[in-house]
């Protein structure tokens, strides 16, 4: 029998384990994500920093303004959501974006806070990286990472994952809601490492939060991620695909309180004809 290749990003784990019904709406029925400011504001700023940094001719900061506004019309004309689309245009959230994003981009002056570095690659492309194989199926890590820089002197790698938000992070407190929030990084790491046969001690990862109303207060984050830390979240990844490739229509777990760490309050299929047993699957926890 041919083998089957399943490929998994970060993304898809993290839905199954907020909640196996959303995970499968989404990824076995194919409904529309979720559609929400912050995400459009994050995309904005993740294409403007790539054509910031790979396009030489587009770094001065006269050229800002007009690379924000070509990537905030690229992303509306993704969306599909006539609500958003109605409440983006009265709301004048556009013209915020614009700003906000001006402002963020002159504040994190790229080539001067990392001049230490050279650019290794942009939305680096990890696939085809191989976590395990159930009967005939392979499932295999897929992901992007935004940015690789590598130390002028000492030689080490930096991986950088961008993310937005509306304030600073709290790092204490987000560690405190999702012991689990640098699972990402170390995914990362490793699949890095072992792709490009770098030691995994010579890798340094780290988010970089960029607070679109407090842009002066950005700020890189980063936990202990070593090789027993990358194993337990290895296996816990490969669990996850065991359930998926075991997974029941009919037993699928829901999220089961209002919480941020489940999501319910934020999803798009939060609704009677999507979430059935609505009164009971969004109690507030």
């Amino acid at each position: 029998m041919e083998n089957i290749k399943y490929k998994i990003s970060f993304s898809e784990y993290s839905s199954f384990l907020q909640c196996p019904h959303k995970w499968y709406l989404n990824y076995c029925l194919g409904m529309p994500s979720d559609v929400n400011e912050e995400l459009i504001f994050g995309q904005i700023i993740h294409k403007s920093i790539e054509s910031i940094v790979g396009n030489k001719h587009l770094r001065k900061e006269m050229f800002i303004q007009g690379i924000v506004k070509n990537h905030l019309a690229k992303e509306i004309e993704k969306i599909k959501d006539v609500d958003f689309l109605t409440r983006l245009n009265k709301s004048g959230l556009s013209f915020l974006f614009i700003k906000q994003a001006v402002e963020v981009l002159k504040e994190l002056k790229f080539f001067v806070r990392f001049e230490e570095y050279e650019v290794v690659a942009i939305e680096y492309k990890l696939n085809d990286l191989e976590l395990v194989t159930i009967d005939n199926v392979t499932y295999v890590f897929k992901g992007y990472i935004d940015l690789i820089l590598k130390h002028k002197k000492t030689g080490r790698y930096l991986l950088l994952d961008w993310k937005s938000s509306r304030k600073p992070w709290d790092i204490q407190k987000k560690l405190k809601e999702n012991e689990d929030l640098f699972t990402q990084l170390g995914l990362y790491k490793h699949f890095y490492s072992v792709k490009e046969n770098i030691p995994f001690d010579m890798i340094d990862v780290k988010f970089f939060n960029i607070p679109r109303e407090i842009p002066k207060e950005m700020c890189s984050h980063s936990g202990v991620i070593n090789e027993t830390y990358v194993n337990y979240l290895l296996d816990k990844f490969k669990g996850v695909c065991t359930r998926i490739h075991n997974h029941s229509l009919f037993a699928l777990d829901k999220a089961r309180f209002l919480t941020k760490k489940n999501f319910c309050n934020r999803c798009s299929y939060n609704k009677e004809e999507l979430c059935n047993e609505y009164d009971e699957f969004q109690v507030v926890g």
